[in-house]
């Protein structure tokens, strides 16, 4: 009988983790295997033809000494904070904005609305935006020459195409995380509200006493997501930057695109692809840390 049960028990527990399969071999083929073949890479001048040259810390020298790889770790810290910070705060305070909302279809509409730049690609948001702010026949540089003032191209202002880009990327992703606060807010006890009300809390009190506090999980979790990926911003500066503000655009993952696509540098690339992984891993296991991500509160 026992026998039975544990046989049961092995079947459904085989059934479960054979739905981890395609995501395991994902990892296998496209982050483990590169990354294994990438670290000895980083200490070789690669050669597709014949044997590959060791040459010990050269590259990593070089790339310490390297004044644009600098610019765009500079630039990857100012995206990688920003990105962190908005992605967390904005998307929070929208899903809470949201939740007030009395009417169900003016709060699905505006869900909707909010999540829908998330399904559109980079290629299709680049090309609104410049369309959009297009010195010649953007709508919002015709509205600019309606008042009298000269066209501005704001792809090619160094002092807005960082704070454009960043403003893009957050209106494309926020959507993503609105869903996962909604998530979280449905699983609030509707009871402790009641008891609010009856202790005369106002709405504003409630949201600090009740809804912050039980959103800290998901925080955490949102927290952890973000840091993860704060430095592999790639898609929105390839799609957006270009030459004229190359100096505050350019981040890691383009740099490494440029040198070790463009420039066929590949040992060059892995190197700093290392050292990415190293700082990304060293990131995520400090803010772990001291957000005790994971341990359950007593």
């Amino acid at each position: 009988m026992h026998s039975r049960i544990r046989l049961k028990k092995a079947a459904s527990n085989l059934a479960l983790y054979s739905m981890l399969l395609p995501t395991l071999i994902y990892l296998v083929v496209f982050v483990f295997y590169p990354l294994a073949k990438g670290i000895p890479m980083s200490f070789q001048n690669f050669s597709f033809v014949g044997a590959s040259k060791w040459v010990g810390m050269a590259n990593y020298i070089k790339m310490f000494k390297d004044a644009e790889f600098w610019r765009a770790f500079n630039n990857t810290m100012y995206f990688a904070f920003w990105n962190t910070v908005l992605g967390v705060v904005l998307p929070c305070a929208l899903s809470i904005m949201l939740s007030e909302f009395q009417s169900p279809k003016l709060k699905s509409f505006t869900q909707t609305v909010l999540y829908l730049p998330n399904l559109f690609s980079w290629v299709v948001i680049g090309s609104t935006f410049m369309l959009l702010l297009s010195p010649t026949v953007g709508a919002v540089n015709y509205i600019i020459k309606l008042f009298g003032y000269e066209p501005i191209y704001f792809f090619g202002k160094t002092n807005i195409a960082r704070p454009l880009i960043l403003f893009i990327n957050q209106w494309k992703i926020t959507g993503f995380g609105i869903i996962i606060y909604l998530a979280a807010l449905v699983s609030i006890s509707p009871e402790l509200y009641e008891a609010a009300s009856i202790d005369g809390a106002g709405r504003f009190q409630k949201i600090r006493l009740i809804t912050i506090p039980s959103l800290k999980n998901t925080v955490k979790v949102m927290i952890m997501l973000n840091v993860m990926g704060m430095f592999l911003l790639f898609d929105p500066i390839y799609v957006l930057g270009n030459p004229i503000t190359q100096r505050e655009t350019d981040v890691l993952m383009t740099y490494i695109y440029r040198t070790s696509i463009t420039k066929m540098n590949l040992s060059y690339g892995a190197t700093v692809s290392v050292f990415i992984s190293l700082i990304a891993l060293t990131a995520t296991l400090i803010v772990k840390k001291i957000s005790r991500f994971g341990l359950e509160e007593m």
